[in-house]
């Protein structure tokens, strides 16, 4: 009985081990489209940045229109470290230093991150106007740290 407890705790400690350790070594690497240049008007962007020696990030943070749809894109080289439980939220401050200043001002998910590295689209909920985007923030909810942010200038 004994050695199966132990066994079965050896198990849990592994798999949780994996899911907090393995985004340290494994990349995800995506590519999407932009939308159609043709319909999108470009209203806002930022450079995401380092949030400390640890985490660290890279790339654009473009607000676009594309109809009645607001859209965030990463793109230009857009690279961040990755972890587990990695969300895309929208604040409408404009400097986020820390998780205690994400909690003071508010955001909105956008959802899950989808890679760590390359080009994706995100879009916003309906409600969040383009005057409420200050900053885009990679935030991981596992352990409530911001990697990165982008301070959104709008146009």
């Amino acid at each position: 009985m004994k050695k199966l407890l132990l066994l079965s705790g050896l198990a849990v400690a592994l798999a949780v081990g994996w899911w907090l350790g393995s985004p340290l070594f494994l990349d995800r690497e995506v590519a999407e489209a932009a939308p159609s240049a043709a319909t999108v008007e470009q209203l806002g962007s930022g450079q995401f940045r380092d949030q400390d020696a640890i985490h660290k990030g890279t790339g654009t943070a473009t607000l676009l229109q594309d109809g009645d749809e607001l859209i965030v894109r990463f793109e230009e080289g857009f690279e961040t470290t990755n972890g587990p439980d990695l969300q895309v939220l929208v604040t409408p401050a404009s400097e986020i230093a820390d998780s205690d200043a994400l909690e003071a001002a508010g955001w909105t998910t956008l959802g899950s991150l989808k890679g760590n590295i390359g080009s994706q689209n995100y879009t916003l909920p309906a409600g969040v106007t383009a005057d409420q985007v200050g900053s885009i923030v990679i935030w991981c909810r596992a352990f409530d740290v911001v990697f990165s942010v982008a301070s959104i200038r709008q146009l």
